[in-house]
């Protein structure tokens, strides 16, 4: 009995025999999962023309910072979720460069000045949306709008090789998003989905389903609207170099209504002349009633977002080989300069006056 006893104690694994297997399956399983991430690589850092990359739109403080710590591209897209709607591969051809899109939805002008400052000091050129959405400082008392600003330092404060392990490569949500692009594959969807389902979507305008709706949304959005200081939006101008583009972007022609009432329009302007008269980027407008910005099929169902197809024209107008072309045949695009801003802004509020008149 005894002697049966010894055997079997004597061929049971010593414990430290199990926490070496142990530990041999755990290191092997996560270089397994590193090396499926970085080959499919869901972030696009190495290639978004790969295989398995579909959009590059997760705009998590993780994500944001790992494709910021990618060497691979020469031009950043900054701005909020109305720069997503830039087709990057559209971008890539039009510049002969490799565009990586670090916009942030729901970014506020702080935080993007932040992420600008970083992008210069990295180098590279910069596409860098001046939206009238993204200008509102009393964001910045939201509780959410706080977090996001201190999550975002928090990561960015983080190690290159730090990212590239946790984010890049051993990060859960990562893997994730590797397997829906093998699945997305596997399906035969192309890279581009995300854009023609944007562009193809018939969205109902809620001004027209639900006017009290649409106005109420305005009203808690811009009736506490505050600009920026001067000292801040100088701060911007300055850090653009030349060659990197500022978009003022379309917006649906309603919004201009409200930014009138609620008395935006001319703040804005003003921060728009500013930056123009003191920045080495070229400056492009769009904003103004016209054909595009009528249309209620150009824009999601607020009006919030232009479609992707409107992106690709004001684009085109952008990088243009001759940059000094007049603006397209719906009147589109105007590239500003200290020269010429202080009349295009005065001709658009003598649209909006006019505008009014006809109402």
């Amino acid at each position: 009995m005894s002697n049966s006893s010894t055997h079997s104690a004597a061929s049971a694994p010593a414990p430290a025999g199990w926490l070496r297997w142990f530990f041999a399956c755990a290191f092997v399983l996560l270089g397994l999962v590193g090396l499926f991430n970085w080959y499919v690589d869901p972030l696009g850092c190495r290639n978004k023309d790969g295989a398995f990359v579909d959009l590059l739109y997760d705009d998590a403080p993780e994500f944001v910072k790992a494709r910021f710590d990618s060497d691979r591209y020469d031009l950043a897209l900054l701005g909020s979720s109305r720069l997503f709607r830039a087709d990057p591969w559209f971008l890539d051809s039009l510049t002969g460069k490799y565009s990586m899109n670090l916009s942030v939805a729901g970014a506020s002008f702080s935080l993007n000045v932040k992420l600008l400052e970083r992008i210069k000091q990295r180098g590279g050129a910069v596409l860098c949306g001046f939206d009238c959405f993204t200008l509102n400082k009393s964001r910045e008392t939201y509780p959410e709008e706080a977090a996001k600003q201190a999550r975002f330092e928090q990561v960015f404060n983080q190690p290159a090789w730090a990212d590239y392990m946790t984010i890049r490569l051993l990060n859960y949500a990562t893997l994730r998003q590797s397997m829906r692009e093998v699945y997305r594959h596997a399906k035969g969807k192309h890279s581009g989905a995300t854009i023609t389902a944007w562009d193809t979507t018939s969205y109902r305008m809620l001004e027209h389903i639900i006017p009290t709706s649409f106005a109420a949304n305005a009203q808690n959005k811009f009736s506490r609207f505050a600009m920026y200081p001067d000292l801040v939006l100088l701060h911007f101008a300055s850090l653009f170099e030349e060659g990197d583009k500022i978009l003022i972007p379309a917006k649906y022609y309603r919004w201009y209504d409200y930014f009138d009432r609620y008395g935006i329009s001319d703040r804005y302007f003003d921060a728009i002349a500013l930056v123009v008269k003191h920045t080495k980027a070229d400056v492009y407008s769009f904003y103004g009633r016209s054909y595009v910005t009528r249309d209620s099929a150009n824009f999601d169902e607020n009006g919030w977002h232009y479609k992707p197809r409107i992106a690709r024209r004001m684009l085109s107008r952008l990088y243009a080989k001759d940059n000094e072309l007049p603006p397209d045949a719906l009147g589109i695009g105007v590239k500003l300069t200290a020269r010429n801003v202080d009349v295009y802004l005065d001709s658009l509020r003598r649209d909006a006056q006019n505008y009014r008149l006809k109402l």
